[in-house]
């Protein structure tokens, strides 16, 4: 979504740091579908840990925050539930539950969280139940920085070096969406996500559950630039949709990323 001016939703970031050699890390998490009974929460929770704990760690989130899928939708079966979704409190009001769980364990960070994208799973609940999961999870957080991004959106990470009364700026550009479709091959759609994207240093897609990280090189004015495409694992294995479909089994886990910003460099990985 474009804010009032038709303008991408874009979050500027900035961190204070001293030393051209300085490193920060960015966990990307998504479609973690907190209350489906095969989500692995404590996944979520570890890299929460390593937020809390690593000075310089910070996180991004891609969407499908819970499953959101209430008890009269036509999706609904109570063999995907999790176990503490199952008491009479939760199953009155399940997207409330799963909000809930999702904003104890996020919000320990929520001053660490560079941005949140908006998922299918929150747009559906939205628009088929007008319950706004994505507004009380951006409201519950409540971070001195606004996490908003909608369906996709922009993230600059500007980096400030400060070293006595000298201040020297480095700015990493990201560009995230939640993604869209099923039936596409999902390098081919990072290849075409990458060449739209002017001007990143990562592109991100989320939704297809496949990992996949590739380094494409760019050509810019200053020279030969290396642009990250991604595409994010999920928090969630063996959902019923994709046995169904005979999807094949994908890796579960989130993409870390390593930033030295004064050089520019970026390392991404997965963790699996």
């Amino acid at each position: 979504m474009r804010d009032r001016k038709g303008n991408m939703r874009r979050i500027i970031r900035k961190t204070q740091h001293a030393s051209r050699a300085d490193e920060f890390t960015l966990l990307v998490v998504a479609d973690i579908h907190s209350g489906n009974v095969h989500c692995r929460e404590d996944i979520l929770k570890a890299a929460v840990k390593r937020v809390l704990e690593e000075e310089k760690t910070y996180l991004l989130l891609g969407g499908d925050y819970g499953e959101y899928i209430n008890l009269h939708d036509p999706r609904f079966t109570v063999d995907d539930l999790a176990g503490w979704l199952l008491g009479r409190e939760e199953l009155k009001d399940i997207a409330r539950a799963e909000t809930a769980r999702l904003l104890n364990i996020l919000k320990p960070v929520s001053d660490k969280i560079l941005g949140m994208i908006m998922g299918n799973h929150e747009s559906k609940i939205l628009q088929h139940s007008e319950v706004d999961v994505y507004g009380a999870l951006i409201e519950g957080l409540q971070s001195k920085d606004a996490h908003r991004l909608d369906h996709r959106g922009v993230v600059d990470w500007v980096f400030e070096r400060v070293t006595g009364e000298s201040k020297t700026s480095r700015k990493i550009r990201f560009f995230i969406t939640h993604g869209s479709g099923g039936g596409e091959n999902v390098e081919i759609k990072v290849r075409k996500l990458v060449a739209q994207s002017d001007g990143m240093d990562v592109v991100i897609t989320c939704h297809h559950h496949k990992a996949l990280i590739r380094p494409f090189q760019k050509i810019r004015a200053d020279g030969y630039a290396t642009v990250w495409g991604i595409s994010c694992p999920s928090l969630c294995p063996e959902m019923r949709y994709a046995e169904e479909r005979d999807y094949p089994p994908e890796p579960v886990g989130y993409v870390e990323l390593k930033i030295v910003p004064d050089k520019r460099k970026i390392d991404a990985r997965l963790i699996i």
